[in-house]
């Protein structure tokens, strides 16, 4: 909407604004109902041929009012999009740690996010079992931790109960 306003400055007459909104409803970029498009439409006809000036600032009051509403319909659309983008990035994100399941991670199938986790595993540590699963062809044994760098007896002992090898 920001990038109207100078537009809007600049040309700021009811027929320009009606033709804006409905402009921008068309694009869907707001969501305005029929009934107040067609009355935003009957008015800048009418103040296109003025009878009177003091009815043209009045309709082109009621105009900017009704634009001001507009953007901030515009605004609640942006957030509604915002909040589907974050939900969805959400549930993708859910969707793939599908290698973990009750508090259990699956060694030969779980993702950098799942490991990571993992009680003292942070992006290193989950890197470097990603690149020894790589390389071996998965894990054979828990105890095949130990040859991933980084990995000894005490992160082992840890971790293992939250470890399994489906």
């Amino acid at each position: 909407m920001k990038g109207i306003q100078p537009l809007l400055e600049r040309f700021r007459t009811p027929l320009t604004i009606a033709v804006v909104a409905a402009v921008l409803a068309s694009c869907g970029l707001v969501a305005v109902n029929a009934a107040a498009l067609h009355d935003l439409l009957r008015t800048a006809q009418a103040a296109a041929e003025p009878s009177d000036l003091a009815s043209v600032s009045a309709k082109q009051q009621t105009l900017e009012a009704q634009l001001t509403s507009l953007k901030a319909e515009a605004a609640t659309v942006a957030t509604d999009a915002t909040t589907v983008a974050s939900t969805t990035q959400t549930t993708t994100t859910s969707q793939s740690s599908t290698s973990t399941t009750s508090g259990t991670v699956h060694l030969n199938q779980a993702d950098l996010t799942a490991l990571e986790t993992l009680a003292g595993i942070g992006v290193t540590k989950a890197q470097a079992i990603l690149d020894y699963r790589n390389a071996h062809g998965g894990f054979h044994s828990i105890d095949d931790l130990l040859d991933v760098k980084g990995i000894g007896d005490a992160t082992l002992a840890k971790i293992r109960p939250q470890l399994s090898l489906d």
